[in-house]
């Protein structure tokens, strides 16, 4: 009896083995989807995954990832939930919680993502600058502003940075301060910067 027992036991263990290196390799092989931008062939091989390692956080996150790039928002939430019910502090998952989130307009909930993630790392521009949009969506232009601001004291050299704050400055009124920052931006090469002065700021 004690033999059949332990032969029992070997069995699942090398049977959950097999699954293991199963989902792992589906999860390099969506990797491998991924970095060549097929992100719908990346997120079958993340399925495959899931079905076979369900609380793994690394497949649900990037599957997520790869919802995002293919404008599946909702989907994109849905996987990123999972992934915080095995890691309730990511804060990188509560930011791309939040990024799915304001693409679908719903502000004040992806406000509620950038604030954990925040939380967690006061250091990533990129999450200040992300809640400062989710803010200027809500017309909230003078706490964007703030936000903006954190995030260009963080990373001085992204151009859209200025963009969004020259935005959010003009959409109060401060012409002079927005013209200098569209003019900055321009000077970064940012994207739409150059016009935005031209429209804005030469007249």
């Amino acid at each position: 009896m004690k033999c059949y027992y332990l032969i029992s036991l070997c069995m699942l263990f090398f049977w959950g083995e097999g699954y293991a290196q199963n989902a792992a390799q589906f999860a390099r092989n969506a990797m491998e989807q991924a970095k060549l931008g097929e992100y719908r062939a990346a997120i079958v091989e993340y399925d495959k995954a899931i079905a076979l390692d369900p609380n793994n956080y690394k497949h649900h996150y990037y599957r997520g990832i790869c919802l995002f790039e293919t404008s599946q928002y909702e989907e994109a939430v849905l996987a990123f939930d999972a992934a915080i019910s095995i890691r309730p502090k990511s804060s990188d998952a509560h930011y791309q919680r939040g990024r799915a989130k304001a693409f679908l307009e719903k502000y004040e909930e992806a406000m509620a993502d950038y604030d954990v993630a925040i939380r967690a790392n006061v250091r990533e521009a990129n999450y200040f600058y992300e809640r400062g949009r989710s803010k200027a969506g809500l017309s909230q232009h003078a706490s964007a502003i703030e936000d903006f601001g954190r995030a260009i004291s963080m990373m001085p050299r992204i151009g859209h940075y200025y963009v969004d704050r020259g935005m959010s400055q003009l959409a109060l009124g401060q012409k002079k301060e927005a013209c200098e920052d569209f003019k900055k931006a321009s000077e970064k090469r940012a994207f739409n910067a150059g016009y935005l002065y031209l429209v804005n700021c030469e007249k």
